[in-house]
């Protein structure tokens, strides 16, 4: 089965077409700059998919700004980065695909586009529309699922829209939560975090989600939306807790409590358990994996 993969040189990308040719299939990626044995595509730019000269079975859109520090929801300039590549960028590639009549798109969203708190458990069936401090990215990839839905309707193309959870591994950007945290205990400093027993999080490996990712695009499944998570939430202390065993950290770790409602994330992965079938239970452990991205951190640091 051969896939193309828009976002190719990005993190979940390179993973993905790394495994996807180990595994038995072909994968080539595609991205701005092409890199090595890649297809030169800007997805903000139509024209540029005259570049493409593979014939894929499956297309799988990895292709994402994420949100960055420093760069505001109510920044104009941002919002335009945001939905040029989430939104209008995607729809280039549902186009592309409906006019060269593939068979199959997996697009890489996201559960944020889901307000929290979430139910639990949270259901794909869910919805409630974003807000808060990353509201800017939510909409554009909330607006990505709903606008290829739209350039695919009444057609053949199957569309799945892939809602991942935390994903972490090792080649990660070192930023968010692990990294806020296994800053302080490499430099033995005092861990402060709020609530940090009552907000949960729902880490998933790299590995993992491109073993999903694959078994999507391999499956007979006619899901339009399925939950890309461990099932497995682990609350904020306890992150710190396994972070401080790793890294052997005298780091004390200080809890303040506030009066505000927790945010638990209990994922329904029910539909990605049929999808992957007996195996879906031998994710990489979260331990086991930090082990991993700790390792590297300290090599490189």
């Amino acid at each position: 089965m051969k896939f193309l993969i828009f976002g190719g040189s990005g993190f979940i990308g390179s993973y993905l077409t790394k495994y996807i040719n180990k595994n038995g299939g072909e994968a080539v990626p595609a991205s701005r700059s092409g890199g090595e044995n890649g297809i030169a595509v800007d997805i903000c730019d139509e024209k540029s998919f005259g570049a493409i000269n593979f014939q894929p079975d499956v297309i799988v859109n990895c292709a994402s700004i994420v949100p960055q520090k420093g760069k505001s929801s109510k920044d104009p300039e941002f919002l335009k980065e945001l939905f040029l590549t989430n939104t209008v960028g995607a729809v280039n590639i549902a186009n592309w695909a409906v006019k060269n009549k593939i068979s199959q798109i997996i697009n890489c969203s996201t559960l944020v586009v889901v307000k929290k708190p979430w139910p639990n458990p949270l259901k794909e069936e869910y919805e409630a529309l974003p807000g808060g401090a990353h509201a800017g990215y939510c909409m554009s990839k909330l607006s990505q699922e709903q606008l290829m839905d739209e350039c695919v309707a009444n057609g053949d193309v199957k569309l799945t829209h892939v809602r991942l959870s935390a994903v972490y591994g090792e080649e990660m950007v070192p930023e968010g939560i692990i990294f806020n945290i296994l800053k302080k205990l490499m430099k033995n400093e005092e861990v402060q975090l709020i609530d940090a027993e009552k907000n949960t999080v729902d880490f998933i490996n790299v590995e993992d989600v491109c073993r999903g990712i694959y078994a999507i695009g391999r499956s007979t499944s006619q899901y339009n939306r399925i939950n890309l998570a461990s099932g497995e939430p682990v609350s904020i202390y306890n992150l710190a807790v396994q972070l401080k065993e790793l890294t052997h950290s005298d780091s004390p770790i200080v809890n303040s409590v506030s009066s505000e409602v927790g945010s638990e994330a209990n994922i329904d992965i029910s539909r990605l358990q049929q999808v992957i079938g007996s195996t879906y239970n031998s994710f990489i452990p979260l331990k086991e994996g930090l082990d991993n991205v700790v390792s590297k951190f300290k090599r490189e640091n």
